[in-house]
């Protein structure tokens, strides 16, 4: 859970306080999945060598935008 905080407070596009977040239920269990999706990948990444369809950057993108949308 402070993984996800960390990336949610710290990241560029967010506004706002960077000591303090407000987020509903809905907001951070999505964003929860969209970590979890974003790990996922990673490691069928490292598992077959392949080169990862989504970059880094775009789940925390996603996760952010959750955030933001769902923001109580």
């Amino acid at each position: 859970m402070y993984l996800i905080m960390k990336v949610l407070i710290d990241h560029p596009q967010r506004a706002g306080d960077r000591h303090h977040m407000d987020l509903s239920d809905d907001a951070l269990i999505q964003s929860v999945k969209a970590y979890q999706i974003g790990l996922e990948r990673e490691i069928l990444t490292r598992i077959t060598g392949f080169e990862p369809s989504v970059s880094e950057d775009e789940i925390a993108d996603e996760m952010v935008r959750y955030a933001n949308e769902l923001h109580c």
